[in-house]
């Protein structure tokens, strides 16, 4: 006795599924990445800059007038806006003013380009 057993395959309907899940699944890997991009890349500069004013709080301490506005100014601006990474801030508690001064534990990344700085809101001010 011959007995004839249908296997049942996927249709088209199930394959267009599975599909739109695997293009979802991608969108969402290729925003994450897109995402963390921008934010990795804020991390290395404020992590440069706090090396920066470590190794300057070292030659501060064997040397009190050494000047460290170079190693600070390559250090503390973001080479993708041309910004102080602490813009933001008032003049003399900026990245690189804090830098000079050794400081590198107050040192953190704040400015977001488009944001109005300190100085732009006291100069519209004026």
């Amino acid at each position: 006795m011959n007995v004839i057993t249908r296997k049942k395959g996927q249709g088209a309907l199930e394959y267009l599924i599975i599909i739109a899940g695997v293009l979802v699944i991608s969108a969402l890997v290729v925003y994450f990445i897109t995402v963390s991009g921008g934010t990795g890349a804020k991390r290395n500069v404020e992590a440069a800059c706090q090396n920066a004013a470590s190794q300057c709080a070292l030659k501060l301490q064997m040397k009190p007038d050494f000047d460290c506005t170079q190693m600070c100014t390559d250090a503390c601006v973001d080479p993708r806006t041309g910004q102080d990474i602490m813009a933001d801030k008032p003049a003399g508690q900026q990245a690189v003013d804090l830098c000079k001064q050794g400081k590198y534990a107050d040192i953190t990344y704040t400015y977001t380009p488009g944001a109005q700085t300190t100085q732009q809101s006291q100069q519209t001010q004026s």
